[in-house]
C-alpha cells in the first residue's frame, strides 16, 4: 500500500503518485468507447472488417472491459486472471480484444505523454519508478495471451500454488 492523500475536505477520491492513472477510467472509457465508435483509425476499422468484428461485439468487449476494471475492487483476494474471468473479458473475440486494446493504447499514450510532462519538475516525476505498473501489464499481457484451451490448466495451478502457500504458511 503507497501514500495516498485527499486533496480537499470535500473531495473523498484517495490520490496516489504510484496508481493516480486510476482515476482517468471514466474519461479514459468514454474516450475508448468514442473512438470505436467513430471509427477514428482506419486501420483498426480496415482490421474489424478483415475479422468481422461488429458493432455489438465491440460493445459486448467494451462492457466486460469496464466490468473487469470496475470489478477489480470487488472481491480483493482475486487474481487479475480471476476478474479478467468472472468479468467475461476473456470469453471475447480475440480480434475484439486487439480492437478494444489498440484503441486504449491510443487514448493512453496522449493521456501518458500529457500527464508525464505535467506531473514532472525538475527531472522528478511519474516516470522516475514504474517497476510496479510495468510489471502488472506484462501479467495482463501473459495472462491475454494464452491459449483459451489451456486457461483452465493455469487457474488450476494457480489453485494450487495458492493451496500449497496456505499449506507452508500454516505449516
Amino acid at each position: 500500500m503507497s501514500l495516498q492523500a485527499r486533496l480537499s475536505r470535500d473531495d473523498p477520491r484517495l490520490y496516489s503518485a504510484n496508481r493516480d492513472v486510476a482515476h482517468n477510467f471514466h474519461f479514459v472509457t468514454m474516450s475508448v468507447a468514442g473512438f470505436l465508435e467513430k471509427r477514428r483509425w482506419p486501420a483498426l476499422a480496415a482490421y474489424a472488417a478483415e475479422h468481422n468484428v461488429t458493432d455489438e461485439q465491440l460493445g459486448r468487449g467494451m462492457q466486460a472491459f469496464i466490468r473487469f476494471v470496475a470489478g477489480a475492487v470487488d472481491k480483493p483476494e482475486e487474481t487479475m486472471d480471476d476478474v479478467m474471468t468472472r468479468c467475461g473479458w476473456l470469453e471475447q473475440p480475440e480480434a475484439v480484444q486487439v480492437i478494444i486494446m489498440a484503441a486504449l493504447g491510443v487514448i493512453l499514450t496522449g493521456v501518458y505523454f500529457h500527464g508525464a510532462r505535467e506531473a514532472t519538475i525538475e527531472g522528478e516525476g511519474p516516470c522516475s519508478d514504474v517497476r510496479e505498473l510495468v510489471r502488472s501489464g506484462e501479467e495482463c499481457m501473459d495472462i491475454m495471451r494464452r491459449p483459451r484451451l489451456l486457461r483452465p490448466l493455469y487457474r488450476g495451478l494457480r489453485w494450487l500454488r495458492r493451496l500449497w502457500r496456505a499449506f507452508r504458511t500454516a505449516s
